[in-house]
């Protein structure tokens, strides 16, 4: 089955992550917010029937201060997750500005390795009884260990990289009985290198785990081309013929494609953060920007009067669950606007809707259907002011058309539903 799952980032995100929870499958969480929020998660996590992963979160110590204050300390969320660490990696981010796995001892390599796994098993199980039972809905007792452990994980920019990934899952692997599900993180200009794509799949041949997480930096679908989508495919396709799952930590529409061809799944934010990259200089957190609505039709976030237009002009109301409840009219819409809860969970039934649709079409339908869109709102985009395109509708279809009809040698027409 594939995997849908959400992000869940902070606490403000609670009342739609509960809102949109019967879409996804599982949820994604960085470890500072479940170090510093640790009861409340445990009694949201709790409440639902979905699975969980924490992101590590240690790679945001590699490079830049995105995680210091103006002061040079520590902010507080990596604070509290750096306590949980301890000195090692407290010390060694306040003696040289980052920390980074190479310019670690074994045996402090080690130590952090074996902390991951036990702040992961730990941060939220630990409520998982006693205090927990006043947010829990029932009495029965808990088990709120995460689905897998996602290990440390160090970028991917060059071969050396793989090689220090390669210790830390054989040393993850070695520590815990838990199911480990690594993520490599890896550039999108990584990915274009079919020699990459090979070792990476050589070395999955023979490693310890049957399932990963992919994070390619960049893969956004107004920045990336054809050649991207290409290469992405094959990498995915590579992996999946080891035996391995590949899972996205971060994915569009075009995820939901690549299950053709062995994805497993994929994640997702609270309405937007279909696409992420290291964020290195410190940052002030700032409010949301203006509501926008996931118009399914070409698969992208629009302003709220541009879903309007469009839809009016082209296409009838939304049908998914929640749409159709509230909207036979697509200037019903407005009355919405402000309510992120109801955007969030449109989004995510979208996401749930698109991928049964996947799975019950040929590939041949699925891209009939994206000219179709491409056709029909491009030029009236591209008339319109938004920052919005349908370009990305045939950079998806012919990166995959390329890749099966070049790389596999092969016709679309074999991909059925």
């Amino acid at each position: 089955m594939f995997e849908n799952s959400l992000h869940y980032n902070h606490l403000g995100e609670s009342p739609s992550v509960e809102r949109s929870s019967e879409y996804v499958d599982s949820l994604i969480i960085p470890a500072h917010f479940a170090a510093e929020h640790s009861e409340q998660v445990a009694g949201r996590v709790s409440n639902l029937e979905q699975e969980y992963y924490i992101d590590p979160h240690l790679p945001v110590f590699r490079e830049g201060d995105n995680f210091l204050e103006d002061s040079g300390n520590l902010k507080q969320w990596s604070r509290r997750l750096a306590d949980f660490y301890g000195d090692i990696v407290i010390d060694t981010v306040q003696d040289t500005g980052n920390l980074r796995y190479q310019d670690l001892d074994r045996e402090s390599q080690r130590d952090i390795v074996e902390t991951t796994v036990e702040f992961q098993l730990e941060v939220l199980d630990e409520h998982a009884d006693g205090t927990l039972k006043r947010y829990s809905l029932s009495n029965a007792n808990h088990d709120l260990r995460p689905k897998a452990i996602i290990p440390w994980y160090v970028k991917l920019s060059t071969e050396k990289d793989l090689e220090y990934n390669k210790q830390i899952i054989e040393d993850t692997v070695e520590y815990t009985d838990h199911p480990v599900k690594p993520c490599f993180f890896m550039k999108r200009s990584l990915v274009a290198d079919a020699k990459f794509r090979g070792e990476l799949a050589e070395y999955l041949d023979d490693a310890p785990i049957d399932r990963v997480f992919l994070w390619i930096e960049g893969l956004d679908k107004r920045e990336s081309n054809k050649g991207h989508f290409v290469s992405t495919v094959d990498l995915v396709n590579r992996i999946s013929e080891q035996g391995v799952a590949p899972h996205f930590l971060y994915g569009s529409y075009f995820s939901n494609l690549l299950s053709k061809f062995g994805l497993q799944g994929t994640g997702f934010g609270i309405n937007y953060s279909e696409s992420a990259s290291e964020k290195l200089e410190s940052q002030d957190g700032g409010g949301g920007g203006a509501s926008r609505y996931y118009f399914e039709p070409i698969k992208e976030f629009v302003g709220i009067a541009e879903a309007v237009q469009l839809g009016e002009a082209h296409t009838e109301p939304c049908d998914c669950r929640i749409c159709r409840d509230w909207m036979e009219d697509w200037k019903e819409i407005y009355a919405v606007a402000n309510e992120q809860k109801r955007l969030a969970q449109h989004y995510a039934a979208i996401r749930k809707k698109q991928q049964s649709e996947v799975e019950k079409k040929s590939l041949q339908e699925l891209f009939e259907e994206l000219e179709k869109s491409e056709d029909t709102f491009g030029e009236a985009l591209s008339k319109s002011e938004s920052v919005a395109t349908a370009d990305h509708l045939e950079e998806w279809r012919e990166g995959v058309k390329t890749y099966v009809e070049k790389i596999e040698g092969s016709s679309i027409t074999e991909f059925e539903a």
